[in-house]
């Protein structure tokens, strides 16, 4: 894990892939406690419960990012409605929906066996009925069912590219 300084808040938390899945993931499913690195800026939450902009404004992020790329840490209830399972999430009251981005793909090095799926955050247009890409988006980390069931381990962000709204 890459260190921008010793020590508290100066530290930078930027795990790998593979950390945030062996470090952090499989010792919340296995209750162990969570490293001290980790441990403050992972926050337990249900990422469907608002929408992400909320979520940013009311838990810290995690230090070390650019003020203009913050990132967010959570550990969330794996929560999967729609037709087709696991396709999409939607979002408490907001109207939004986290879709599915990527399917999941193995984490390399991970020792968990852990896999990686990408979600991008879709609000509805005040206009019409029709949803658009927002700036939001979202790395899911899970462990296999056997591991640990119905807990996942969430990165969200913010694209550097703007929101893609239609007309």
């Amino acid at each position: 894990m890459a260190a921008a300084g010793q020590g508290g808040a100066a530290a930078a938390f930027r795990p790998d892939d593979h950390e945030l899945v062996d470090r952090f993931l499989r010792r919340k499913l296995d209750g162990e406690p969570l490293l001290a690195d980790g441990a403050c800026f992972i926050h337990d939450v249900d990422v469907c419960s608002a929408a992400p902009g909320d979520l940013a404004g009311t838990y810290a992020p995690a230090p070390g990012a650019a003020a203009d790329r913050p990132v967010w840490y959570f550990f969330s209830p794996a929560r999967y409605v729609g037709p087709r399972p696991r396709n999409s999430l939607h979002v408490g009251s907001s109207g939004g929906i986290w879709r599915l981005a990527s399917y999941p793909e193995p984490v390399k090095g991970s020792a968990a066996g852990g896999s990686k799926r990408h979600l991008l955050y879709m609000e509805r247009s005040a206009e019409s009925d029709n949803f658009y890409v927002s700036k939001w988006l979202m790395a899911e980390y899970s462990i296999p069912k056997n591991a640990g069931e119905g807990l996942v381990l969430c990165k969200v962000y913010t694209s550097p590219r703007p929101s893609r709204q239609r007309p």
